[in-house]
């Protein structure tokens, strides 16, 4: 039980009412009425706390409020609650219900990671954002969170088509996991530490799977190094430094290779015919790489960041150099764009401070202002030491001289 004198309640235009500190002695508290928001770290780390009433008036939840709150068994939030800030109860480990109320719209990331006792998290069937099937939180048709105490075999709903980022993290006693056709993306660190889990079924729906979805799972561990599914390399899990891909693929998925810094070289078959978004972003490594000629889709920032990579060829079939496709790739030397290019779009070579040369044929007729400055944001000089060679009277001539860039006619 605690008194008044055990809260810390701010004043002023900027803290009027809001919770900033609870100093009692933990066990059931019940929040004064005069509080309108429980404040960042407000319980933060009370283990004795075992239960807290949030009263009417309450109108928010802020970030890391309750966070480590390891003893906290029950907590009942008022309807007048509209926003539960990330981590909020991120590490109560003995929390095994919660109830979202209709009026909240929005609930940050972690809110209920580190609950492994939690067995259920219901919303209000008023709620308009949230709702729950079976205890599993869910806004609109992407899984949110699943509870950490949750066990055994799943089968996520057919309406389903997102998993959200860190939505099973921490799930140690799930041991199957069936994913419908409806899911097309899983993400970043999905499952990881799902300590138990032995099987997942992967649909050919899916497109993207996001980094470290599956680390520190019996399941990756069988898995190999490449996940392709439907003829798409949705992940790679290996550590090897020179990546040979197999025959038969078709796509590089987004975010494949994204982070992989060991990586040196990738020889990629010719029967991929897409390369995904970030697909290889900031593989620091990255000296090598040969995209195929049946090549007709280069995404955005697939090279980003790839700080080694000293030259590339582009294939014939690309029709446009997207968004930050080479953006960062500092020792990038030169680049010849083929024939049938009609577009090189914002950032595509924004950072490539050691380009001495680029080709760019006739068919270019649209160049972004930023695609070949030192850094877009901070510094938008054109890389120095930089020719153009392209044929005489083209558009790629009218922006090099619109630009005192140094032009070569072909």
């Amino acid at each position: 039980m605690s008194g008044n004198q055990d809260f810390v309640i701010g004043s002023g235009f900027w803290y009027n009412g809001v919770l900033q500190e609870y100093k009692g002695p933990g066990g059931d508290v019940t929040i004064p009425e005069s509080v309108t928001k429980i404040g960042k770290d407000a319980f933060c780390g009370c283990k004795s706390l075992t239960s807290v009433t949030i009263p009417a008036g309450v109108t928010s939840i802020e970030d890391e409020a309750f966070v480590g709150c390891k003893g906290l068994t029950s907590v009942t939030i008022s309807e007048s609650v509209t926003e539960i800030g990330w981590s909020a109860f991120e590490g109560c480990a003995s929390l095994t219900s919660v109830t979202i109320p209709a009026g909240v719209t929005e609930i940050g990331c972690d809110a209920f990671k580190g609950c492994e006792k939690l067995m259920e998290i219901l919303v209000d069937e008023g709620n308009s954002v949230y709702r729950d099937i079976d205890g599993i939180l869910f806004k609109g048709d992407v899984l949110i969170c699943c509870p950490g105490g949750k066990e055994g075999d799943m089968t996520i709903p057919e309406d389903v088509t997102g998993i959200e980022d860190e939505a099973f993290e921490g799930c140690k006693n799930l041991t199957s996991v069936t994913i419908p056709e409806s899911v097309t993306e899983i993400g970043v660190r999905a499952f990881r530490g799902c300590g138990k889990l032995q099987s997942v079924t992967i649909p050919e729906s899916i497109k993207k799977i996001g980094s470290d979805a599956f680390k520190d799972t019996p399941w990756r561990e069988r898995l190999g190094a490449l996940v392709v599914i439907n003829h798409c390399l949705l992940n790679y899990l290996g550590e090897e430094k020179d990546v040979i891909l197999p025959e038969g693929l078709e796509e590089i998925g987004d975010s494949t290779f994204q982070d992989c810094a060991g990586i040196q070289s990738v020889t990629i078959p010719d029967s991929v015919i897409k390369i995904g978004n970030w697909a290889f972003s900031k593989c620091e490594n990255l000296r090598s790489i040969t995209i195929p000629e049946n090549v007709t889709r280069l995404g955005r920032s697939a090279f980003h960041g790839c700080k080694s990579l000293q030259s590339v060829t582009i294939p014939g079939g690309i029709k446009e150099i997207c968004y930050g496709a080479f953006d960062g790739c500092e020792n990038l030397r030169s680049v010849t764009i083929p024939v049938g290019v009609t577009s090189i779009e914002y950032q595509a070579f924004n950072g490539c401070v050691n380009l001495t040369d680029v080709t760019i044929p006739a068919s270019v007729t649209e160049i972004d202002q930023s695609v070949f400055t030192h850094d877009s944001q901070i510094d938008t000089r054109i890389i120095e030491g930089l020719t153009i060679h392209a044929p005489a009277g083209s558009y790629a001539e009218q922006y090099a001289r619109e630009n005192d860039i140094k032009f070569q006619p072909l």
